[in-house]
């Protein structure tokens, strides 16, 4: 009996191969700022100030780089020297907010999250 549901087990199931999948429509929509809340309690909650900071740098970035004129490959010193040419800022600065290394504790990923908002914030300055 042992052998007899043991093969019906390996057997593979015949039928027609699986269709394209399908979009469902999400029964909720959820806003921006919830999910931006829910991801920082996340990381948070795994102390995850690398991955945090990461974000923050990656977002600042995206951003950044149209308004300085540069393109997504270009290199850090580039990206630094025009940023800081924008804000009037020291280049150690730029540098470090932008790609310097992770926080250790939650009052410095703060303070680079204000630091980042600060860059943007000049840049976008006429």
């Amino acid at each position: 009996m042992a052998a007899g549901a043991g093969g019906a087990a390996g057997r593979r199931v015949e039928g027609p191969p699986p269709g394209p999948l399908v979009a469902e429509e999400l029964p909720v929509v959820v806003r921006a700022s919830e999910t931006v809340e829910g991801r920082g309690r996340l990381y948070r909650s795994r102390r995850a100030r690398d991955r945090a900071a990461a974000a923050l740098r990656t977002a600042t970035l995206q951003r950044l780089l149209p308004r300085l004129g540069l393109g997504a490959a270009a290199d850090p010193a580039t990206v630094v020297s025009t940023a800081a040419e924008h804000t009037g800022s020291d280049p150690g600065f730029v540098s470090y907010h932008l790609f310097g290394p992770p926080p250790t504790t939650d009052h410095d990923l703060l303070q680079l999250a204000r630091a980042l908002d600060d860059i943007e914030r000049q840049v976008a300055r006429p």
